[in-house]
C-alpha cells in the first residue's frame, strides 16, 4: 500500500513540475530588469499648449530667490516641481549655486513689469507657508521652472503632486547626469551656466 501511494505521490509530482516549466525557453532579458531610456520618452509641450491661451497676467514687483517671486500686492509666488538653494533663508546660509540660481530668475524678469501665471491642476493652490504655486512665464514665453531645471540651477521637488512630474524628473536626471550646476560640485561649475 506505501508503494502505492509513494507511486501515486511520486506521479503526481513529476506531471505537476512539468507543466509548471515554459515549453519555449525564455531570453535571458526578460529576466533582466530594464530602465526606461528616457531620450525616447516625449513630453506635451507644455508652454505651447498653455502660453499664452491659460496665463493669469499680474504686475511682478521683484523676484525673492531663484524659485520665489513677489507679484505688486506683495503676493509671493512659489514655482511648482523645484527647489533652488537657499539664499534668502533665516537660518540657513547661502547655498552652493544659490546665488547663480537667484541671479538667473532675477536676470530674466529684470525689465518685466507682467508676469504670466499658470496653475497646475494637480497642485495645491497654496504651499505650507501661503505662497501661491504656480508656472512662472515671461511674457517672450520662458518656462522659467523647466529652464531652471534643465540649467542644473534647481532641483525637482516631487513630494506632492503636479502634472509635470515625469517631464520635470527627466530635466532634473539629465542636468544630474551632466553634472550641470548644483550637480557639478566643482568650483566654477555654476558661474558657467
Amino acid at each position: 500500500m506505501r508503494k502505492f501511494i509513494f507511486s501515486v505521490f511520486l506521479g503526481f509530482i513529476i506531471t505537476a513540475c512539468s507543466t509548471t516549466f515554459p515549453e519555449k525557453k525564455a531570453e535571458i532579458s526578460s529576466f533582466v530588469p530594464y530602465e526606461k531610456i528616457l531620450s525616447d520618452i516625449v513630453f506635451e509641450d507644455f508652454a505651447t499648449k498653455n502660453f499664452p491661451q491659460k496665463c493669469e497676467w499680474f504686475e511682478i514687483k521683484s523676484v525673492s530667490d531663484g524659485d520665489t517671486i513677489v507679484l505688486g500686492d506683495d503676493t509671493k509666488v512659489r514655482f511648482v516641481g523645484i527647489d533652488t538653494p537657499e539664499t534668502v533663508h533665516p537660518t540657513k546660509p547661502i547655498q552652493y549655486c544659490g546665488k547663480e540660481a537667484s541671479d538667473w530668475t532675477k536676470h530674466v524678469f529684470k525689465n518685466a513689469t507682467k508676469v504670466c501665471l499658470i496653475y497646475d491642476k494637480l497642485s495645491d493652490e497654496r504651499d505650507t507657508y501661503g505662497r501661491r504655486l504656480a508656472y512662472p512665464f515671461t511674457k517672450e514665453g520662458i518656462d522659467t521652472t523647466a529652464e531652471l531645471l534643465k540649467l542644473g540651477l534647481a532641483r525637482g521637488y516631487f513630494y506632492f503632486p503636479f502634472s509635470r512630474k515625469e517631464e520635470f524628473r527627466f530635466y532634473h536626471d539629465q542636468a544630474k547626469k551632466l553634472k550641470k550646476g548644483v550637480w557639478g560640485k566643482t568650483k566654477g561649475t555654476c558661474e558657467k551656466v
